[in-house]
C-alpha cells in the first residue's frame, strides 16, 4: 500500500493504491471521506420526514424530524467519492475510463471488485483513523456495494 497525501493535516488527501496482484500493473486509488464531507453528503441527500407528535411534557403536539436517508444515492454518493482511479483495469480489450458510471457498474457487475474494494477501504479507514485519531475520518465511510 502506498500512501499518497499532499498534506497528512487535511484528511481529505488521504489516499492510498491498492493492487490487484504482485504485478502492480493494475490496481484502484481509493481515499477517506472526511466528517465534513459526510456532513454535506447528509445535507444534500437526507430528507426529513415532519411529523407531529404529543410530547407529554410540554401536554402539547411538537413537530418531530425523522431523517429517511435515500440509500442509493447515499451508497453511489461514497463509491463515487472514496474511487479515486484505476489502472490497468479492461473490458474487452479497452482500458476502462474512471467515470462515476464506470465506478457503480463496477461495483454492481463483478463481485470481485466489489470484494476487493471493500477489504482496501477497511485497510485504509483504519491506517487513516490511526494516522488522525479518528476523529476527522467519517464513521459510516464503510463502503457499500452499490445496487439497482
Amino acid at each position: 500500500m502506498k500512501l499518497k497525501s499532499k498534506d497528512k493535516r487535511k484528511q481529505k488527501n488521504y489516499s492510498a493504491k491498492f493492487y490487484f496482484d504482485d504485478s502492480k500493473e493494475s490496481g484502484i486509488e481509493l481515499r477517506v471521506i472526511t466528517q465534513e464531507e459526510q456532513r454535506a453528503a447528509y445535507d444534500e441527500l437526507v430528507v426529513e420526514e415532519i411529523d407531529f407528535a404529543r410530547d407529554p411534557e410540554l401536554n402539547r403536539l411538537v413537530k418531530v424530524r425523522t431523517p429517511k436517508f435515500v440509500n442509493k444515492e447515499l451508497e453511489e454518493w461514497i463509491i463515487d467519492r472514496t474511487i479515486v482511479g484505476w489502472f490497468g483495469i479492461f473490458i474487452d480489450d479497452k482500458e476502462l475510463e474512471c467515470t462515476k458510471e464506470n465506478k457503480l457498474m463496477l461495483m454492481r457487475d463483478y463481485e470481485a471488485f466489489s470484494e476487493f474494494y471493500e477489504s482496501s477501504m477497511q485497510t485504509l479507514k483504519e491506517d487513516a483513523e490511526k494516522t488522525f485519531g479518528g476523529t476527522s475520518i467519517a464513521k459510516n465511510s464503510k463502503s457499500m456495494r452499490a445496487t439497482t
